[in-house]
């Protein structure tokens, strides 16, 4: 059977069902329907949380593979090698029989650790057509896996199907979500053509989703209305805990959004698969351009370039960047590609917030002072700094190490810092601690410590009552938001 046909027997399963029982089709119904696909009632019961301690000491002396659990996701176990939050992945999934579940993933993940695969890997606790996930960083790797896993014999012959929005090569199903879940983001979508169809079929439902993905991405008609679904919040307040370095937390979401959409198309269209290769590499190029970006030095470097453009005419500068902050983007010229850069990484509605709430003083201020604005708490007021791409990424890694362990690890951290002992920040979802520690060594961390350090007490006078630890600190959370941090 085609998937096309298996696309059209669903959507009409889920509507004749749902109508038949009077209830309301909702996307939980949806994503429940899609992990199930394939098992029958006796199988989705079956749970396998008792195989986690199994896989955590049989890999416990791995060189490559970390396997653990999470308090985030505990109806999985992780397997992961050499996982970087900036980094893109292909998403395979392997669904297979019950009696074949834990000797299928060893099978797999034996063959990941034997060839030093780069990957953030999970299995879930119960028996679902998504069960094992298989997320690769590298696309010759996941070409390497795909060949493998449809090359033996055991997996093939305990595979369960994948539910037929993926794209599959043989027992594999295939997708590409980067922060998002496809799944998720499939099953909301799914249900909202099902809640306004009136006779659901495959043809139908791709006529809906390619008009969706107009009104959505390119005429941008149903944009704003989906900004304000929790399905998008939700994805936005996660963005914002996790990814601090991103300036434009609200764009990168709907990029996010666009691209993951695109690659259900793909699916649905049944594509190949090798098109979704295209979508890692323009997200990863989307988030070069979002992350990493001092939105200070971005904004102040753009001043003095528009200055010198438009003949050092203050009130030109003045009204272009008033003009942006109300909202027109091509009020920025495209020259050095600043129009691209600015909405990447200034939200037009920061930009008055960013000044001080005086544009008019802050530009003839940047404007005629080739040091840089005095009171950006991201500049020395005598002296640019070292690297200053690195200083948002120290702020995060100190952000997250106070949400996760409150104040006194933070207070204890200081002192070590400053003799380059970058341990005391926490990896994270982003890996702040292997950022700073793989790139310099000691002498330079502690360099980098003193002047991001000195940068955030600014001058100021410190009390020695409560000497400069706590001054460090009281500053992180007046100046730059530190909240949600336990006390131990």
């Amino acid at each position: 059977m085609s998937r096309a046909r298996e696309i059209d027997d669903f959507l009409k399963f889920v509507q004749n069902e749902c109508r038949g029982r009077n209830i309301t089709i909702t996307p939980e119904i949806i994503y429940g329907t899609l992990s199930n696909y394939g098992f029958n009632a006796e199988e989705i019961k079956i749970h396998c949380d008792n195989l986690f301690p199994l896989w955590i000491d049989r890999y416990k002396n791995s060189t490559n593979l970390r396997v653990f659990q999470t308090e985030k996701q505990p109806h999985f176990v992780q397997f992961e090698n050499g996982r970087t939050s900036d980094s893109k992945h292909l998403k395979l999934y392997v669904s297979l029989s019950p009696n074949a579940y834990y000797e299928g993933a060893n099978i797999i993940f034996d063959f990941i650790d034997r060839n030093n695969m780069k990957t953030a890997s999970k299995v879930a606790d119960q028996i679902r057509s998504d069960e094992i996930v298989l997320r690769m960083e590298s696309t010759y790797d996941a070409e390497k896996l795909i060949e493998f896993i449809n090359s033996n014999k055991y997996l093939v012959e305990n595979a369960r199907t994948t539910n037929p929005f993926l794209n599959r090569e043989g027992v594999v199903g295939i997708g590409y979500d980067d922060l998002l879940s496809y799944n998720t983001t499939l099953s909301y979508f799914i249900s909202d053509y099902l809640n306004k169809a009136n006779n659901p079929g495959y043809d139908d439902f791709v006529n809906y989703m390619n008009n969706k993905y107009i009104n959505l991405f390119q005429n941008q008609l149903e944009l704003n209305e989906f900004t304000h679904t929790d399905l998008f919040n939700s994805t936005l307040a996660r963005l914002k805990r996790g990814f601090g370095m991103i300036n434009n937390p609200e764009l990168y979401a709907i990029n996010n959004y666009r691209i993951v959409f695109a690659s259900i198309l793909n699916n649905v269209y049944e594509d190949s698969y090798k098109n979704l290769y295209g979508f890692m590499n323009e997200s990863k190029e989307i988030y070069t351009k979002m992350a990493h970006v001092d939105k200070y030095q971005l904004l102040n470097e753009f001043i003095r370039f528009a200055y010198n453009k438009y003949n050092q005419d203050i009130n030109i500068l003045i009204k272009i960047l008033s003009e942006y902050s109300n909202g027109n983007v091509n009020a920025i010229t495209r020259d050095e590609g600043y129009r691209e850069k600015f909405i990447y990484n200034i939200n037009p509605n920061k930009i008055m917030d960013m000044t001080g709430n005086d544009l008019v003083s802050y530009v003839n201020t940047i404007a005629n002072n080739s040091v840089g604005y005095q009171n950006t708490v991201y500049f020395d007021e005598t002296q640019e700094l070292d690297k200053p791409q690195d200083f948002n990424i120290f702020i995060e890694g100190l952000r997250e190490t106070y949400i996760k362990y409150g104040d006194n690890q933070i207070l204890g951290s200081f002192e070590k810092l400053l003799n380059g002992d970058f341990t005391v920040i926490t990896n994270g979802e982003f890996g702040y601690r292997k950022y700073f520690t793989s790139k310099y060594d000691t002498n330079t961390l502690a360099s980098l410590a003193r002047q991001y350090l000195d940068t955030i007490v600014n001058g100021r006078t410190i009390n020695l009552d409560t000497g400069f630890n706590q001054a460090v600190l009281d500053i992180l959370k007046s100046d730059y938001g530190f909240t949600n941090g336990r006390t131990r």
